[in-house]
């Protein structure tokens, strides 16, 4: 939880810096999430298969200048995880036993987890007709994992996938970029987040696991 606190103040320290400068627009979006996990075993990777969810958020965006540059710190609740369906292979970490699960899909295990997720992105607008813009942002995020859980397709278990008997650490942290086409208030975005850390809780000094997805939704703006 304090590294949750911090990326709290890293927003509102970046919101003090720019509110100086002017008033903030307030934004609200509601997106489709496809989500996916990398793992990686010494020298081999593998991918499991895309997980529908879905992601909503919001944005305080604060103009930089004249030039439609801006800041945009904001809080989104977000679904990851991935499900194991290929003929590669990934390593699941549950009740302190090293699970490998091919790709048989009797043998499927999936990971449902949810995060809130503080982006703070620097952003670019502009305008090409009337009442039409495009733009552009890019930034850093930081995530904590509120709730999340794994399970085996053939069989009863199901662990939490942040407790002690789990697979993942709660705290995640990566990159985010998102393109949006906007009509007045209202906006239609596309995205991806990549995750950055390791967030394998157990196993090999060797093993290693990763979040990203990509995320299509409509917002407006206040």
């Amino acid at each position: 939880m304090k590294k949750l606190f911090l990326a709290a103040t890293l927003v509102l320290a970046s919101i003090g810096i720019v509110s100086a400068q002017s008033r903030p627009t307030f934004r609200l979006d509601a997106n489709f999430v496809g989500s996916n996990m990398t793992t990686k075993i010494g020298s081999v990777s593998a991918t499991g298969s895309m997980l529908a969810g879905f992601r909503v958020g919001g944005a305080a965006e604060f103009a930089i200048g004249q030039d439609g540059f801006y800041i945009a710190p904001g809080v989104a609740y977000t679904m990851k995880g991935a499900k194991e369906a290929s003929s590669d292979y990934s390593r699941w970490v549950t009740e302190g036993v090293a699970y490998t699960m091919k790709g048989a899909k009797d043998d499927a295990a999936r990971s449902r987890l949810h995060y809130l997720q503080v982006p703070i992105n620097a952003g670019f607008r502009a305008s090409f007709a009337q009442d039409m813009t495009v733009s552009l942002e890019v930034g850093p995020y930081l995530a904590y994992g509120v709730a999340g859980n794994t399970t085996l397709k053939n069989s009863d278990l199901s662990v939490d996938a942040f407790g002690d008997k789990g697979a993942l650490k709660r705290f995640d942290m990566g990159l985010g970029i998102a393109a949006a086409l906007g009509y007045q208030r209202y906006y239609f975005q596309v995205g991806y987040d990549h995750g950055i850390l390791n967030v394998a809780q157990k196993g090999s000094s060797d093993f290693s696991i990763r979040n990203y997805d990509f995320f299509v939704g409509v917002g407006v703006r206040f």
